[in-house]
């Protein structure tokens, strides 16, 4: 009976070594992933922000476009009378 006893023992900590061993492969796995995960959102990160300077270089040139073309210069200053509507009469 003890030597029953002993192998259903053996067996179950054989059984839950295999346990532990897959579920440390599982845990591996599963940070591998999450470390791609990862990577592949700092990608994303840097891709968007280049397309944000993008974005940003080509608003500048074409705000500066648009006034350089569209916005007529201002207007010549009036020529200076020689007599201030202010000047005493």
């Amino acid at each position: 009976m003890a030597e029953h006893n002993i192998k259903r023992i053996t067996e179950h900590v054989k059984t839950i070594e295999q346990i532990i061993k897959d579920g440390s492969i599982i845990v591996r796995n599963q940070q591998d992933f999450l470390q791609m995960q990862i990577s592949v959102l700092q990608n994303i990160h840097d891709i968007l922000g280049e397309m944000k300077l993008q974005q940003q270089r080509q608003f500048q040139q074409l705000a500066t476009t648009i006034n350089t073309t569209t916005i007529p210069p201002p207007p010549a200053p009036a020529p200076a009378s020689k007599k201030s509507k202010y000047a005493k009469r």
